[in-house]
Formats: structure tokens, C-alpha cells, sequence
């Protein structure tokens, strides 16, 4: 760095107006030294070619005076300067006597030089650099706060917003709401989309010097409230001249991440509100001294500042053309293949899934069985692979180890269809409509092993391929199907596989889910048949063992149901006889269930005698025998219903 620069805007946290008798064109923010004093680095920035750019110098624009900040707009490049155009009269510093920075234009078609057309308000202060929307509508400027000095008699900087007449002057001059009289803010850019203002600042709460922040510019002209761009791109040091590059890259300068002395060049991708993979632009454009306020358009050309050697005088302005594209080049590809025989697989829908499991992009192989995604590095991916002749696939990627320029190769080995799977449809038992959400899982019962646990669709079903399987093997399956709100359900498939195709698993098994309300009788919701007794007699028959060993195998596929057994007679004989024979039944029932269910004070019995009929046979009232065996009866009622989620 040349010992007599602390340039307007370049040193320091955002350059501010001093007038210490030991400065010369002093114009800083604070007085904070190079990278060599040990400023801190938040991260280690990876290095681009030495061969990126050339470089060249502007020579109609410079001088032996410091000019600095080039910015095109439409067929004129403004910038600012310390020259002075004006012939004899000359605009000084009051403070320091030095010459004023204004902003100057240079025509592109013939190399005049003029003086920028500012309003009075900026004649007698320094102002620049500047930016435009994407509409050239609107002009955003730096300048002194004319308002305010400190105590040391330095002036903050602040930034304006004017609109651009037609012949490029400036009307409508207006502050923005985040300046401060304690604070800087400064070296305005603007995101391609003109939504989005980025500047830097010194003001409370950053990381140290200056930092570049982001504010939302609304859809009435009003802005949101200034967001600092973190510790990925802001450091203990100074962090100033944003550029929103073509792909919203981020270019600045900076003398907080390490490099090659005074105020580097360094660029930072955009990934999903943060910042990543901070690159230093190389010894092409960075050098010993201060390089700063990088100016890329879409075609790769642009200026950029410095005061380095090979300039004429103090800052100089330089012409860049990009050699390569700054986009940067990550990359996931491999080739998809048969399992056996190595072939390769074409139209393999291959999908790029997130770590949150949303899907970013799809592609589908080529007769060579190829696929490629770009990327991020250090993300967590899945690359799923469909296929209707093979098995899907997914795999895990991590792209930790990703190198620009070189991609990441996953290949995929996929076994082929044997064309026989698995397919259930699950429905309400009631309605007879399909249940999305219900959890199915599928046991082999000859290996111990899970197949794997599936939630149906929106169309009530899966679908699953048995890999390995073939025509005439025997296959035998647990099933354990669970929804809240419904009755789960254990199922068994034991078969031999006759031919290909799917197993249509509901054809065979029951897959009806039944759903539950407290003090509904659990046999009405699953058709049990009546429990019968020998006359008089309360010892459990064969056939009632039958219906009581369907409420025992429910019972213990809903481990939280707790039944009331109820037993009712009809109203033929006495009813005291009623009663001790109906609790003896119910007794005699509850203490079978017990004997085969987990937690057995979820089932209690009680005897109802002749006390709750279904109609009117009562004592004195002639009925038939088939209007008395309705009241004749066993009843489980739900209790409660701790269904499985």
C-alpha cells in the first residue's frame, strides 16, 4: 500500500471526512490498517486463477489525481474523482483545504470528460460512487452528511436517491431512512431484480470496520429494515464496494480475509439467504495495494479500482474482461446401470432431492444411461432413481469434497424387475372410501426381516416390488396395518407366487379399517356372532371361543382399548336367576379374554340380567322366540381408544 493513501471510501469501515494534520486527502471511515496488521478472517477464502481477468488502464478518465468507482450508464461511465474541471474555480474541502470528490462522465463514444450535473445541495461535498436501478429510472449516491461533523471533524457518509432526467441529471434528491448522523452508510448496489439494496456500514452492531448489509427496496419506492450479510462474508476487518454480479454472485473488497495486501477482491456465492464458497479474484486483479469497487456487467467486462503501481496517479481507474465465467461450476453426475450386466439404462427418472426431502430437480438417463446435476458444495443431498424396468434406488450424496470445476461421480447399479410385488388398497370399512396416511408394515415371517414400513397415498395404496422373488417361490408375510382414529389391524399372506405381475393383497386379507367412537360395541364394528351358553349354563362353548378370540387378537393389535363386557338376558324367568346368571357369563367371558391379552385390567365383566333391553318383551308382554334372543346378548363396549399414530 503507498504510504500516503487513505483514500476517499477506501480505508477503513466506510470512508469518512477527516482532517488529522497527519493525513493527506484524507477521506475515511476509521483509521483501520491492512490485512498485514492482523485483522481477523471469519473463513478461509478459496483462491481463484491468477489468469481470470485482464486488466488495463482507462487513460481518458485518469489523472495524476485520484479517480476511482467507474460506473456504466447507458453511453456515459460516471466515477468519482478529486480532478478539478472547472477552470479556476476550484471546489476545496473546507475542513482539510484539499479538492473535493465529485462525480464526473465520461461519453463513450468520443472520450469528453464532464462534470455530473448535481444538484446544489452535493456541489460543496464530496459525493460518489453511485449505482442505478434497472430501469436507469433511479440514481443511488453516496455523499457527506452535510448536517453533521464529529468531534474529530470527521463527516459521516450517507446515501441519497434521486431521480434521473433525461439528460442524466439529478432531481427529487432524497435521503434514506436508515442514514444516521453517528454512523456511515455507503457504496450502494443493486440487485439485478431491483428489489434488493446492498451498501456498506459502519453502523452498531456489525463485526467490525465497515460490513456489507442488504435492505428490501418495497414495491412503493419505501425500504425494510437493513439485514448485516454475516459472518460468511463480513469480518473483524472492512467489507465495502458491493456488486451484484450476473447470478447474484457477490463481488467486494475487503481487508479482512486475508490476501495479498491492502483491500482484496474477493467474491461470494448466493445459497438460500446465506453466503458460501468466498473466493479471493486472484493476483490478475489483486496486488500489494488497494484494489476495490469491481464492476461486472452480464458479458463479464467492467472496471474496477486501484491504487497499484503501474497507475498515473494515486487511484486510477482500470478496464476488466473476464477471461472465464465467474459462475461457478459444482456438479453431480454419473452413469446408471443394470446390476448384472453392466449395461447402461435409458429413461431412468433420476431426481435430486434435498436434505428437508423436497425434490430441486429431475432429468432422465440417455441411451448411454447418463445424468448430471449442478449443485452446492457442503449440502446434504438424495438422488433418487425410478425405473419401470429395474428397482428404484436411492442414494445419499454429500458434497463435502466437491472441487469447481470437477464433478462428484455417483453411479447407480440398479437390479432389474422381477415384475412381481406387492400391492395393497386400504378403505374405510364403513364409507368403502380409500385412507391416505395409513401405516403399513411388512414382516417376512421365513427371515425375521422388515421389508419396510409404507404410508399410503391419497388414493389409499401401496406398492411395493419384491426384489429376488419369482414365480413359484412361497412367501409368507406379517402385516400390521394402523391409522389413528381406527382399529389396527395384523394380517398374515402365506402363498406361493403362481405368476408375475402385483399381489393385490385387500383381495385376500381383510385391509377395511374400522374406525372407533367411545361406546360403540366393538362386536357390531367387526360383525362378531352372538355369543352362545348351554341352557342355564355358563361354561365357554367351542363356538363361543371362536367370536371371543377375534375380540382377543384386537385387543392385542390396540394394546390401549379397554373394554366393558356386558351380559344381557331376556326377560323370560325371574330376574334376580337373570342376573346371577348373566354375571356368571360375563364373568366366565372376561376371565377367557384375560388369560390371552396384555395388561388385563383393560377388560372388566358385568352381568346386566334382564335390566337393558332392546324392545318391549318384558315380564307380561307376549314376544317369539326371535324377539326374545335379541335382548339375549353379549356386549364390548369401548371404554377407550388409544389408537397408534
Amino acid at each position: 500500500m503507498k504510504s500516503s493513501k487513505y483514500n476517499f471510501l477506501l480505508i477503513g469501515s466506510l470512508l469518512m471526512m477527516s482532517n488529522e494534520a497527519n493525513s493527506q486527502n484524507k477521506y475515511k471511515f476509521i483509521n483501520t490498517t491492512d490485512n498485514s496488521s492482523g485483522i481477523s478472517q471469519s473463513n478461509t477464502p478459496k483462491m481463484a486463477s491468477d489468469d481470470l481477468f485482464n486488466i488495463s488502464i482507462v487513460k481518458n478518465i485518469n489523472s495524476k489525481n485520484s479517480e476511482f468507482g467507474g460506473y456504466p450508464l447507458g453511453e456515459k461511465t460516471f466515477y468519482c474523482s478529486s480532478k478539478n474541471l472547472l477552470g479556476p474555480i476550484k471546489r476545496i474541502d473546507g475542513n482539510t483545504g484539499k479538492p473535493l470528490y465529485n462525480l464526473y462522465s465520461a461519453s463513450k463514444k468520443d472520450n469528453s470528460l464532464t462534470e455530473f450535473k448535481l444538484t446544489e445541495k452535493l456541489k460543496n461535498i464530496h459525493s460518489g460512487p453511485v449505482c442505478a436501478t434497472p430501469d436507469q429510472k433511479f440514481l443511488f449516491l453516496t455523499a457527506d452528511n452535510t448536517k453533521k461533523i464529529d468531534k474529530k471533524g470527521v463527516k459521516k457518509l450517507q446515501l441519497y436517491r434521486a431521480t434521473v432526467m433525461n439528460d442524466l441529471s439529478l432531481s427529487d434528491l432524497e435521503l434514506l431512512p436508515f442514514n444516521s448522523n453517528d454512523y456511515s452508510t455507503g457504496h450502494p448496489a443493486i440487485s439485478k431484480d431491483g428489489k434488493t439494496l446492498f451498501f456498506a456500514s459502519d453502523m452498531p452492531g456489525g463485526f467490525g470496520g465497515a460490513d456489507i448489509y442488504k435492505v428490501a427496496i418495497n414495491e412503493d419506492g419505501s425500504f425494510g429494515t437493513p439485514v448485516n450479510l454475516g459472518a460468511e462474508v463480513n469480518t473483524s476487518g472492512s467489507e465495502m464496494f458491493p456488486w451484484i454480479a450476473e447470478d447474484g454472485i457477490l463481488l467486494f473488497a475487503s481487508n479482512g480475509h486475508g490476501g495479498f495486501g491492502g483491500l482484496d477482491l474477493f467474491a461470494v456465492y448466493p445459497n438460500n439467504e446465506k453466503w458460501y464458497f468466498l473466493t479471493n479474484l486472484g493476483t490478475s486483479i489483486n496486488t500489494t495495494f488497494d484494489d476495490f469497487a469491481l464492476i461486472l456487467n452480464a458479458d463479464g467486462n467492467g472496471y474496477y479500482s486501484s491504487n497499484r503501481n503501474d497507475g498515473l496517479g494515486d487511484d486510477d481507474i482500470y478496464s476488466v474482461v473476464s477471461k472465464e465465467s465467474l459462475k461457478l461450476n459444482f456438479q453431480v453426475k454419473g452413469l446408471v446401470s443394470d446390476k448384472s450386466d453392466k449395461t447402461p439404462i435409458e429413461g431412468v427418472s433420476v431426481k435430486l432431492i434435498d436434505k428437508d426431502g423436497k425434490e430441486l430437480k429431475s432429468t432422465t438417463t440417455g441411451k448411454d444411461g447418463s445424468y448430471s446435476f449442478d449443485v452446492n458444495p457442503d449440502e446434504n443431498y438424495s438422488i433418487a432413481y425410478a425405473s419401470e424396468s429395474h428397482l428404484d434406488k436411492t442414494e445419499t450424496v454429500y458434497t463435502s469434497n466437491i472441487t469447481n470445476g470437477k464433478p462428484l461421480v455417483v453411479d447407480a447399479s440398479l437390479e432389474k424387475n422381477p415384475k412381481i410385488a406387492l400391492y395393497a388398497l386400504v378403505t374405510d370399512r364403513k364409507t368403502n372410501k380409500p385412507l391416505e396416511n395409513v401405516v403399513i408394515k411388512i414382516t417376512d415371517n421365513m427371515t425375521g426381516k422388515e421389508i419396510g414400513t409404507y404410508t399410503t397415498t391419497n388414493k389409499g395404496d401401496i406398492f411395493q416390488s419384491l426384489g429376488g422373488k419369482k414365480v413359484g417361490d412361497r412367501v409368507s408375510y406379517n402385516i400390521v396395518i394402523e391409522k389413528e382414529g381406527y382399529i389396527s389391524s395384523t394380517q398374515t399372506y402365506n402363498a406361493a407366487i403362481k405368476k408375475e405381475g402385483q399381489i393385490n393383497l385387500h383381495e385376500q386379507l381383510d385391509f377395511a379399517l374400522v374406525f372407533v367412537d367411545e361406546n360403540q360395541d366393538l362386536g357390531k364394528l367387526i360383525d362378531l356372532k352372538p355369543i352362545y351358553f348351554d341352557y342355564n349354563k355358563f361354561v365357554i362353548r367351542p363356538d363361543a371361543a371362536i367370536e371371543l378370540d377375534k375380540i382377543v387378537k384386537i385387543m392385542n393389535e390396540n394394546p390401549d382399548m379397554v373394554i366393558e363386557l356386558g351380559a344381557h338376558t331376556d326377560a323370560r324367568g325371574e330376574a334376580p336367576a337373570n342376573l346371577t346368571l348373566s354375571e356368571k357369563r360375563a364373568q366366565a367371558c372376561t376371565k377367557y379374554i384375560k388369560e390371552r391379552i396384555v395388561k388385563q385390567e383393560r377388560i372388566t365383566g358385568k352381568g346386566y340380567g334382564e335390566s337393558v333391553l332392546l324392545n318391549a318383551c318384558k315380564d307380561g308382554v307376549k314376544c317369539s322366540d326371535a324377539q326374545h334372543s335379541m335382548n339375549r346378548r353379549t356386549e364390548f363396549k369401548i371404554i377407550s381408544f388409544g389408537a397408534k399414530k
